[in-house]
């Protein structure tokens, strides 16, 4: 069995820099946003942003 480098890794479980990790972020608050929104339509309380630090 061969060791695999971690560049051998599949993108998705690469962490994303510079650019990628920006528009990562920006996209997760984003989703954030619209979960929330749709869990206080329900009557749910919204959940924390995966962005905030407590």
């Amino acid at each position: 069995m061969t060791d695999k480098k971690q560049t051998d890794m599949p993108a998705c479980l690469i962490e994303p820099t510079g650019k990628d990790k920006i528009e990562q972020d920006r996209l997760a608050r984003i989703h954030d946003e619209l979960v929330n929104r749709q869990l206080a339509e329900l009557g749910i309380t919204p959940r924390q942003l995966s962005t905030e630090k407590n």
